[in-house]
C-alpha cells in the first residue's frame, strides 16, 4: 500500500515535470540555483520513477518463469506486452521475431501513460505562444 502512494505521487510529480521541461528553457534550467534544483528534483523522480516500473516487470517475468505452459495468462497491458511474441502470444508467435525486453517494455508504458498528458502540454505551448503575439 505504501509503495503504492509514492508510485500514485511520482506519477503526479512526472506529470508536472512535463510542464516544467516544456516551459523553462533549458539554459535557465541548467544555470539558475532554483530551477536547477527542480530539475535535479524531477530527473530524481523519473529515475524512481522508470526503476519502478523496471522492478515490476522484473517480477511479473519471474512470475510467468514459473507458471507452466498450460496456465493462461491475464490480459492487462503488462501481460500483453510480456508475451508477446513468445510462445504463450495469444495473436501468434513466429520464431523470426524477438520479444520484448524490459526497457522497451517500460518505454511502451510510459509513453502510453503520457500520450494524452503530452498532447495537452503542447496545446498549452501553442496557446501560450498565440496569445503572446496575439495580445
Amino acid at each position: 500500500m505504501k509503495e503504492s502512494r509514492q508510485v500514485k505521487k511520482s506519477v503526479e510529480i512526472y506529470f508536472k515535470s512535463l510542464a516544467f521541461f516544456s516551459v523553462i528553457p533549458k539554459f535557465i534550467r541548467i544555470y539558475f540555483p532554483i530551477f536547477s534544483h527542480y530539475q535535479n528534483y524531477f530527473m530524481n523522480n523519473l529515475t524512481f520513477l522508470r526503476n519502478t516500473i523496471l522492478d515490476r516487470i522484473k517480477k511479473r517475468r519471474e512470475q510467468f518463469e514459473r507458471m507452466s505452459g498450460e496456465e493462461k495468462v491475464g490480459d492487462d497491458l503488462l501481460n500483453m506486452l510480456l508475451t508477446s511474441n513468445t510462445s504463450r502470444d495469444p495473436h501468434g508467435w513466429k520464431d523470426t521475431e524477438e520479444p520484448l525486453t524490459d526497457i522497451e517494455i517500460r518505454d511502451y508504458i510510459v509513453d502510453l501513460t503520457i500520450t494524452g498528458s503530452d498532447t495537452v502540454c503542447q496545446f498549452h505551448k501553442l496557446s501560450k505562444y498565440l496569445l503572446h503575439f496575439l495580445y
